[in-house]
């Protein structure tokens, strides 16, 4: 009768972004910065306290954000101040989940994308330099599998070469 009970989930990784498209600054308005904070923060907030809590002792959670947190682009300044934000949230849970009183708390992690993705949606314009959809998930295997080489509470993917490796600059 075990056999047919399943294990509990301890490694959960959370995709919940919303399509970015251009809202200059000087023509957005407060409801449309809460609805892309709320599409782009709120959102993995929303999972990590629905989630974390349920995960066992060293336990891993792991987000994936992008990473306009720090670039500027015309009509993309409100996606930067999200992804900032993400960043920050980030931070925020691996601190406050695991720490030298709590060194069995779940490991949390953010997975910055700096670089465009050749995903479903942009093969057809997709070039050789971008990351791929499985370059994103053999990283993302690295990161569950060896969270040592990935100390940091923010790690960034930005370039193919780099896949598998940790970015010792991101926290």
């Amino acid at each position: 009768a075990n056999a047919l009970v399943p294990a509990p989930v301890s490694e959960v990784v959370v995709s919940v972004n919303a399509p970015s498209s251009p809202h200059p600054l000087p023509t957005c308005d407060a409801a449309t910065l809460a609805e892309l904070f709320a599409a782009n923060v709120l959102t993995h907030f929303n999972a990590a306290k629905a989630i974390i809590p349920a995960l066992p002792a060293g336990g891993k959670f792991i987000g994936i954000g992008g990473g306009m947190a720090d670039l500027i682009f015309p009509g993309m300044v409100p996606v930067s101040m999200g992804q900032a934000a993400l960043r920050n949230l980030y931070r925020g849970l691996a601190k406050e989940y695991r720490s030298k009183d709590k060194p069995d708390g779940p490991l949390i992690r953010e997975l910055m994308i700096v670089s465009m993705v050749n995903g479903e949606s942009k093969r057809g314009i997709a070039q050789d330099s971008w990351v791929t959809d499985l370059d994103i998930g053999q990283h993302l295997l690295a990161l569950l599998d060896n969270p040592e080489n990935f100390d940091a509470p923010v790690t960034m993917l930005k370039s193919r070469d780099q896949v598998g490796k940790p970015d010792k600059a991101a926290g």
